[in-house]
């Protein structure tokens, strides 16, 4: 059971001004999460409203509904993603940003999979780190759009999903079929090329590619690339062997 939530943290809750943006730091090593919330507190448009260890950090989070939580996956025995996951099932407003101590394609992955918003390494620049920040806490999934520079982590991902809709939207109410150029693209991006690749190999410009991506998404509803090849696997418009299909999503014991 976590600790109890400090009278203080709630009182500074509701007597204090906050900026734009409230952001919740857990992390194991105290000296790196009070430096990120010093860099968070010299931004005028961001304030750090807790920082402690991960384990804390679930019901500080239920308590005090922070726009961001930044979470340290570094951890033994997958406690981290288990945090995160925890905070996100919790607090579904709150953007989850997964720090890690190294960046893999493995790293990448869970973080998709536990619903996380962004992704930064621990050696990530301390402005880099308060622009996705900012872009997570106003509704940008980070993490969705850099899939595509991913090949490996875009491979998974449509094959952990291929089975089931993740929006649960029902196929036969997806009227518009794809154009025959459409299916080439969506194709290309099932298999984690991007875009310079896609127009390169079909022999269109990248902004073409654009907006393909773009009808795409509106004929499916899909909310990015990954979402709107799963789609399309279900609809039948667009197939990968069967036996590359593993289990369903994470869900964390």
């Amino acid at each position: 059971m976590c600790a109890p939530v400090p009278s203080w943290d709630k009182n500074y809750m509701t007597n204090q001004q906050f900026a734009a943006l409230t952001v919740l730091v857990a992390d194991q090593s105290e000296i790196f999460r009070r430096g990120i919330t010093r860099a968070i507190q010299d931004a005028p448009d961001i304030d750090a409203i807790w920082d402690g260890e991960p384990e804390q950090a679930i019901e500080v989070a239920e308590a005090l509904q922070p726009d961001v939580a930044l979470v340290d996956i570094g951890l033994p025995h997958q406690r981290g993603l288990k945090v995160a996951w925890q905070i996100r099932m919790r607090n579904p407003a709150t953007a989850t940003i997964i720090l890690s101590p190294y960046e893999d394609d493995a790293q990448v992955f869970q973080s998709v999979k536990i619903g996380a918003s962004g992704f930064a390494p621990k050696d990530t620049p301390a402005e880099s780190l308060l622009e996705q920040i900012r872009q997570v806490g106003n509704g940008a999934n980070l993490i969705s759009d850099s899939i595509q520079t991913r090949p490996g982590v875009a491979s998974q991902m449509i094959q952990q999903f291929a089975s089931y809709s993740l929006a649960g939207i029902e196929t036969e109410k997806l009227v518009s079929p794809l154009t025959n150029r459409e299916s080439q693209v969506l194709t290309m991006i099932s298999q984690g090329h991007g875009n310079k690749q896609i127009a390169a190999t079909l022999g269109i410009n990248e902004q073409t590619v654009k907006n393909q991506m773009s009808g795409i998404k509106a004929k499916l509803h899909a909310n990015n690339r990954t979402h709107a090849v799963v789609l399309a696997l279900n609809s039948g418009w667009l197939d990968i062997p069967a036996d590359a299909v593993t289990p369903g999503p994470y869900s964390p014991a």
